[in-house]
């Protein structure tokens, strides 16, 4: 029995050095990656110096000479509006200790802690065996795919690490378990993981509707449907302002996988087909840097459990698994992620349902990269062959030269990564500086314009010496007209949006008197007040659920 745990120890230690073998370089390098990094760099140092140095929170952004046209920039001014930042993370306090680039490498090692823990405490619920432990932790943990992220300058795919407890609170349906996974998605919200929790509440929709279908009964279903609920109330501060400023904003579907480029990313290292070398590449239509997803044996093995899945099912063969009830339910919801991912799927299913049933266009603007979808499919696809491949009962399923062949290509590939996310000096990136907005007064009968700068506080007195001037124009440079609605004006004047400009303009009598407000509702506090309350609202569910006996 000792020798059994020691080496059961052994093993799970020596998966533990794997990780920090495949991410060391990277957290402990005061370099980082290339690529996007400009923009990642930026939106956490102007988060931490408009919260150290001017102990606000950074609503709007107007000064962002990033270079790049990323699309969340250039939609709007807004930044407490922007879905993909860290601005409400529950770890964003930590920023004030810490330089930027090394707070961000900390967020990397909490979150890879964050899915080690969710690794075991799912394998402890659904009483996996060691061997399908480690292969959920190898397909899971050593995957490239969030290095490759972190290489070019995405963090916001940190939030891949709570899928395990996602999981672990679907495995045991309950009240308390229904909340937490509504907060899970929230927390992913907040941190900027809208993409993340698009996948990962349309896998989960989409498994249910097939266990529905299988069930004869629609009532799982409707529960994660439920989810929005808890979803809306404890991600309001993110939801709301986002739906506000990108409620109407559209953009096209790009092309998605070929069969061909899909099998030489998915079977073959990065280092083999030269997707590191050439990470800023677009083959066939779909770039390396998101394309290049690396399945290895996962999905090899993922097609030979669908088939057993499948000859189960016609035969009625009844197999007892740990988590999945229906292993064909889940062999189909993956397929169809598969699916998704390939060229004219997406893009025809969105363009069907808008033309003929409703308008979901929406969720293409939300998801305009088909082959993402690949992303959801392989980690459910890891699940899968964890939690069904016992019943092959291969022995080598279980065996440490198994293990072994599964985990060395893909730290292979994680090393191929790591090397190119610690090959540039930070202080190359030229970030914009926070600044306070000031006022600037013009000529006589010209206009007031406000500074360049990329901060302001809540709002912005004017004061015109001249008494001879009759009427000026206040103008707001770089605010488009979908931010109207956060711009109000106190003591005289009404904004308007100029025709054919980028900024808004308001015209008045009495500019000595005039206050420019930037928020409604007092929005300095809007943030903390809507996030106490939702998380109040989660409190209550779980004392509902216990004095119910609900659990």
């Amino acid at each position: 029995m000792a020798i059994k745990k020691w080496k059961a120890f052994r093993s799970d230690y020596v998966l533990l050095i794997c990780v920090a073998v495949c991410y060391g370089a990277f957290l402990v390098s005061p370099q980082v990656g290339v690529f996007d990094w400009l923009k990642e760099l930026a939106y956490f140092e102007f988060i931490r110096d408009s919260l150290l140095h001017h102990q606000s929170f950074p609503f709007w952004w107007w000064n962002r000479p990033l270079g790049t046209p990323y699309p969340a920039l250039n939609h709007t001014s807004l930044f407490i509006a922007n879905p993909e930042t860290f601005m409400f993370s529950p770890f964003i306090w930590i920023c004030a200790f810490v330089e930027t680039v090394w707070f961000i490498k900390l967020l990397t090692a909490i979150h890879l802690c964050i899915g080690i823990a969710g690794v075991y405490m799912l394998a402890d619920r659904v009483g996996w065996n060691e061997s399908q432990r480690r292969i959920f932790f190898i397909g899971f943990l050593l995957s490239p795919f969030l290095i490759q992220h972190l290489t070019i300058g995405y963090t916001p795919w940190l939030n891949i690490m709570f899928f395990p407890w996602l999981i672990y609170y679907w495995a045991k349906p309950s009240v308390v378990s229904w909340v937490y996974q509504g907060a899970i998605y929230a927390i992913i919200l907040l941190q900027g993981g809208t993409h993340v929790c698009a996948w990962f509440f349309c896998f989960f929709l989409i498994w249910e509707f097939c266990i529905a279908i299988r069930e004869r009964s629609p009532r799982h279903f409707l529960i994660q449907l439920g989810l929005i609920i808890p979803i809306f109330l404890l991600a309001a501060v993110r939801i709301i302002p986002t739906y506000q400023v990108f409620g109407s904003f559209r953009q096209a579907i790009e092309p998605g996988y070929s069969l061909t480029n899909f099998m030489e990313w998915s079977l073959l290292p990065p280092t083999v087909n030269q997707s590191v070398k050439n990470y800023a590449q677009v083959i066939q239509q779909v770039p390396t840097w998101d394309g290049a997803h690396f399945w290895w044996l996962i999905f090899p093995l993922f097609g030979l459990l669908t088939v057993r899945s499948l000859w189960d099912w016609k035969y009625d063969n009844a197999h007892s698994t740990l988590l999945l009830y229906y292993p064909e339910t889940l062999a189909f919801t993956i397929s169809a992620l598969l699916l998704l991912s390939f060229d004219g799927v997406f893009s025809g299913i969105i363009g069907f349902v808008s033309e003929f049933i409703v308008n979901i266009e929406v969720i293409g603007s939300l998801e305009k990269y088909p082959y993402r979808w690949a992303i959801p499919a392989y980690f459910a696809a890891v699940l899968f062959v964890a939690d069904y491949g016992k019943i092959l009962s291969f022995d080598y399923l279980t065996s440490d030269l198994f293990q072994i062949l599964l985990a060395a290509p893909l730290m292979w590939a994680c090393l191929s990564w790591s090397s190119l996310a610690v090959s540039v000096n930070p202080q190359q990136y030229v970030l914009p500086k926070v600044k306070k907005k000031e006022a600037v007064v013009a000529q006589p009968k010209e206009a007031l314009l406000l500074k360049e700068s990329s901060f302001n506080p809540s709002g912005i007195r004017f004061k015109l010496t001249d008494k001879k001037v009759k009427e000026v124009v206040i103008g707001l440079p770089h605010v488009p007209k979908r931010d109207l609605a956060f711009v109000t004006v106190k003591g005289g004047g009404i904004p308007r949006h100029a025709d054919g400009a980028d900024h808004i303009e308001i015209s008045t009598h009495a500019p000595e008197r005039v206050r420019i407000e930037f928020h409604r509702d007092n929005l300095w506090i809007y943030p903390i007040r809507v996030t106490i309350a939702s998380w109040i609202t989660l409190l209550i569910f779980q004392v509902i659920a216990r004095v119910t006996g609900a659990e």
